[in-house]
């Protein structure tokens, strides 16, 4: 999932404040804002909304992680035993060492 950059304004001497006493507590501010954000998103996008979104981007993920499976290059594999394996420079040769004919 792609995240995007939120820019909020605060006065400098509150900001250092905060984090100071936030510290104190073991408190991380990012952290504390990305809660109150993913509450404000589940109150105000309805529910039907969010589990489209959801959907979507567990499809996405899945097409991601599909493994991708590799390249025929070379007429001679299946034939010779030699597997699957890249193109060679020399289109004529394959890696088995036997001679194709293209």
């Amino acid at each position: 999932m792609k995240n995007a950059t939120l820019t909020v304004s605060f006065e400098s001497e509150k900001l250092d404040a905060l984090t100071y006493h936030m510290g104190k507590k073991d408190a991380d501010l990012q952290s504390e804002l990305n809660d109150t954000i993913q509450k404000l998103y589940e109150k105000h996008v309805p529910q039907a909304t969010r589990e489209y979104i959801e959907d979507k981007l567990g499809r996405a993920a899945a097409a991601k992680e599909k493994p991708k499976g590799p390249v025929l290059c070379c007429p001679c594999v299946g034939f010779c035993g030699a597997g699957w394996h890249p193109c060679t420079p020399t289109p004529m040769k394959a890696l088995c060492g036997q001679r194709v004919a293209r």
